[in-house]
Formats: structure tokens, sequence, C-alpha cells
């Protein structure tokens, strides 16, 4: 099956041959009427284009707002008629036919859910390998129409960014928000999604060889610090990662957000432009892709020192280990160059956004995977200059090797033991020392997810010959039975696990009672010699607090207790402020032989 998007490519089915406009001589299809602001590179196509959309209009003034990308030209548009009334602003985007054409399909999708923050398709037409769409923005008001990106480079600052938060949250929030309030998790393996395949590896090695030659090894060097060469990625890792397909939000997405398609009136009213790749998909995608462009393209580096100061800012946000929470913006006091102040400031806006977007699924992996989708691309932009480039490689590199790691720990299901102070004996939280006799606890994910194509036997294997005796899980009967393990606490008894179940509902926190019936079955279980695996769905949330609860009764302090979870288990361990409150109220009401706050 074969689909024709455009109208004169089915015409060249059924003919052989593309249909051209009907001969005419009058002077209004003069192109002298198209006054351009700049050279724009349209060809003699593109004008015959302007010149039929336009063909009501006596004069034309044409703004490039851009141009050079997969061969578009967006421009904006003044006509003024015969009458000499001054017509609406509109917006015309020229490019090959069959992507013009798959841009009006994927854009007549989405029209009526964004509304009055939509555009309206005013006209189309095509010409030979050519088509052309106009656009009217409702209010857009004439003036200074820029784009996003001369906006954000020559208009914003670091110490003022109120405007910037604005247009932002109008472009995530009150437009494309109305897509993605509609997303919902479904099963997405994303290395498939975004497109990674070992066949790109000669294109990734040629441009990694161009950014610095000398990178022939498994790693490159920048400003003293050494990352995994990306190239190696695709050569070598690629042919084994074999990455679980999970549960991923998806909705309907811009596709391909940048900033140059997002546009600011001389009211600083925002319109979207450019919906070729309009699509349902990832629901980070757009944020991810301008993330990308905010660093890469618009933040300049022209300097050793500053690029430093650009690798130390790609680290701290690689390593930011929970999507749900955006980092600090105070952070950007450690930056010494206004550029790169500015860029954290406007990088921890739009992570903002992110936690209402993926619920409870605030593992960085699929950050990792969409941010080396696009900084491995950047790789090849003529529009970045060769620090920019050198910093898009480093964060490609500290990409595979996030990616590498991630993937591999889900092979395997991951048991992580905390460093607990406690005894057999008793507490002895005052020196925090570790005593390698005691009975380890550990936490882990729910064993054999459906959603994460886990086998719950080879999961049960790796916990039994870890030397753990008895589980505690925290999962509601609807939930094992969603995931996919319904016979879960039966299977645990089957195997010899001693077992205790105590449901919690995800996000929350449990009874105090319910609570200290539990830590008390906990510390028979490692009086008795029996290490204790606690687990909840994702390991994080209810675990985390369990654990901890159990750290406190036993001498930890409130802050001593939370930063052994986490140290253990992550930094996202114990998600919700409900459960951080339960857990203080819990401690300030432990006797204070035991509560050593």
């Amino acid at each position: 099956l074969e689909i024709i998007s455009s109208p004169s490519s089915f015409a060249e089915f059924l003919t052989g041959r593309t249909p051209d406009f009907l001969p005419a001589g009058h002077s209004r299809l003069d192109d002298s009427r198209l006054h351009w602001n700049k050279a724009s590179g349209a060809s003699e196509t593109d004008k015959r284009l302007l010149l039929y959309l336009f063909r009501n209009s006596k004069d034309v003034d044409l703004s490039v707002l851009d141009g050079g990308y997969s061969g578009n030209l967006v421009l904006g548009a003044r006509a003024t008629d015969h009458m000499g009334h001054n017509q609406v602003p509109v917006v015309a985007k020229i490019g090959p036919r069959d992507m013009i054409a798959r841009e009006r399909s994927s854009f007549e999708r989405i029209q009526e859910v964004l509304g009055n923050s939509a555009p309206a398709i005013v006209d189309s037409c095509e010409l030979e390998d050519r088509g052309a769409i106009l656009y009217r923005y409702a209010s857009m008001l004439e003036g200074n129409v820029r784009t996003f990106q001369d906006f954000y480079v020559n208009e914003v600052s670091a110490e003022e960014p109120e405007l910037l938060e604005e247009v932002l949250d109008t472009v995530f929030g009150r437009q494309l928000g109305r897509l993605y309030a509609a997303g919902e998790p479904e099963t997405l393996n994303l290395l498939e999604y975004y497109d990674f395949s070992s066949g790109y590896a000669e294109g990734v090695r040629r441009r990694v060889l161009a950014i610095q030659p000398e990178a022939t090894g498994p790693t490159v060097s920048l400003c003293g610090r050494s990352v995994k060469n990306p190239a190696t990625f695709y050569e070598r890792d690629l042919h084994h990662l074999k990455e679980t397909a999970s549960s991923r939000a998806r909705a309907y997405i811009h596709g391909d957000l940048n900033g140059r398609n997002i546009i600011l009136d001389s009211r600083d009213n925002v319109w979207l432009i450019d919906f070729f790749h309009t699509h349902r998909g990832h629901v980070l995608r757009d944020l991810i892709k301008l993330e990308n462009d905010l660093l890469f393209i618009m933040t300049p580096v022209s300097s050793e020192a500053e690029l430093a100061e650009a690798l130390e800012l790609t680290e701290m946000q690689i390593n930011h280990p929970d999507l749900g929470l955006a980092p600090d913006a105070a952070m950007a006091e450690r930056f010494q160059y206004p550029q790169m102040k500015k860029a954290w400031k406007t990088l921890c806006l739009l992570r903002k956004h992110y936690g209402r977007l993926i619920g409870s699924d605030r593992d960085p992996y699929q950050f990792y995977v969409a941010f080396l989708r696009y900084a491995v691309h950047t790789l090849s932009f003529d529009e970045c200059n060769d620090w920019q480039k050198k910093w898009a490689l480093y964060a490609s590199g500290l990409l595979t090797e996030k990616i590498v790691e991630s993937i591999e720990n889900t092979q395997r299901l991951r048991l992580d033991r905390l460093d607990d102070p406690t005894t057999q004996s008793g507490p002895s939280g005052a020196n925090g020392s570790f005593n390698a006799e005691s009975p380890a606890i550990y936490i882990t994910i729910l064993p054999g997810r459906k959603d994460r194509k886990r086998d719950l036997q080879k999961d049960l294997d790796t916990i039994a010959q870890s030397g753990i005796e008895s589980v505690m899980c925290l999962v509601t009967p609807d939930e094992l039975e969603y995931y996919g393990v319904p016979a879960l606490i039966q299977e645990y008894r089957s195997r010899g696990f001693q077992t205790l179940s105590f449901p919690i509902l995800d996000q929350h926190a449990p009874s105090r009672a319910g609570l200290q019936e539990a830590l008390q079955w906990l510390a028979e279980q490692r009086k008795e010699g029996r290490p204790v695996l606690i687990h909840c769905v994702g390991g994080l949330g209810r675990s985390g607090l369990v654990a901890a609860a159990y750290l406190m009764e036993s001498g930890q302090d409130f802050d001593g207790a939370v930063e052994i979870v986490r140290r253990a288990r992550s930094e996202r361990a114990i998600e919700t402020t409900e459960q951080m409150e339960f857990l203080r109220k819990f401690h300030a009401g432990l006797p204070q032989s035991e509560a050593t706050a």
C-alpha cells in the first residue's frame, strides 16, 4: 500500500508528469512585487509559488525567518491588496513537495486540538518538485516578528528570565500542552523509536574525526576530561545492547521543535510553525530537542575556558538523577560566564515541565537516549562552531556511558544493599559503621514485571543466589495483577522465602500501626540471621520509606536514614512529599532513646 500525500505526486503517479500553473502573462505575476528583507536563496519555482499564494496582492514584504534546513524556506509576509489595504500578517513555508504535503496532513490532525493557539492554513500549492503552505495566525501583530532563537540570543538575560519563562509556559503548557494532556503510557523501545542503528557508525566516526582528528581510540578527551568515544557506541555497543521495551508516556508532539519554529510577534505573542514531523511519540521529545538546541546552537562558546564551563554544565545536566524534579536554578552561580548562567537557568525552566508529563516514570534513561539522538546529530550542523561541536561531542560520549550502564544494569535484577549501621544485637547508629556480619537489607523493583519484559523465574533465581531469605512485598494485589505477577506471593513461599505482604498504595504512605508491625517483622527476620529484600513496583518510594523508617527505629537520625537509602538506591528514593512528611512525623514520634536527631 502506497500513501501519497501530495496532489501533484498523485497526478504524476497517474499521468507520468507534474501539473503546472496555467500560463498567464498578467503583470501581477511579476516577481518585482516581492520585496525581500535579505537574501533568501529562493529559486524561481519558489518565487512562482509565492506569486500564486499572493495572487490577490499588489505588493508583498517578505522577512526570512528560517532557511536552509531540509531545503525549507520560512517567510513572514505582509501583503497589500490592490485597493491599498494592508492584509493581516501571514507565514509562508516552502519546501520539497512531498514534505510540505505531509506537513499539511500532519497539521490537520492536531489543528482542532490546538484551537486558537494554532495557525490556520489559508492556502497551499505545488509546482514541479516544490510545495508551499500559507499560514495565518490569529491576532499576530506586525512589527518585530522574530524567532525564539533570535529572542533568546538577543533579548534574554540571565538576571531577568520572566518573559522567557512565560514564553516556555505558553509553548509547553497552553499550546503543545493541549496535545500532551491526552498522553497515555505505552510500551516503547526508545533505541528503536529514536532510530539508533549500527548502520550509522561510519558517519558518526567521520563526524568525530572531523571535530577531533586524534579521537581514534575508545575515548575522547576535552579540557582534561575523558569520556567514551560515541563512535564506538555505534560500532560495537549497538550490536549487543538489547533494551527492554518499557511503558513510556506517549502523546501527539510537534516532533522537531527548535529555536527557529517558535515565533514571537511584536507583543510577544507566541506561535508555532513547521508541523511536518508531528506524530504520536515520546512525550518528552519536544522538550529534549529544544534543550539540545539551547545548549549547542544558542549558547555561544568561543574559547577553551568557556568550553570547560560548558562541559561542567553538561555533567550537571546529565547527572541529574530525577526527571520528575527540575534542577536547582541557583546552581547557575557556579558559572563565571553569563551565557552559561543563562543556559542553566533556561534548562531548569524546561525541566519544570517534565514532571506532569511523565508521572512516576522518572528514570533518566529516557532522557539519555533522546538527548543522545540530537547531540550526535548536532555534530554535523553547519550552524555550530567548532567549540559548540566539541561540547556536543563530550555530551554524546557521556550519554553513551550512561545508556550502556543503564541497559546492562537492567539485564540482571538489580539488588541494592543498604549500608546499614545497625547490628544483629541492636542499634549502633552513633558511629555509623557498617557491620559486614549483619544480615543485609536489599531494595529492588517488582520481580517479573511484564511491562519491562522481565522473567519472573530468573529474577527469583537472582534473589535466591544473592543469599536473601526473607521478602517484604509492598505491592497491592491490583498492581500485582496489572504488572503480570498475580501469584507472586505464592511464588515466594513456594521458593522457601519468608514472606510478608504489606500493601501500600503507590505514591502514598502506610498507616503508623501497619508500619510498626512490618518493622517488627523485619527486625525479627534479621535477628534470626536472614537477609531481607524490600520491594514495591519501582523500588523507590514505598520501599525507600520502609527502609528509612527501619533505620530510624534502629538509631539513625532522619537525615542520616534518608541519605543511606538514597545513596544505596537512587536520589529519587522516597519519592513524594507525603512520604517525606510521614517519615518526619514518624521520626518525631520515636522515643528519645531511638530518635537520635
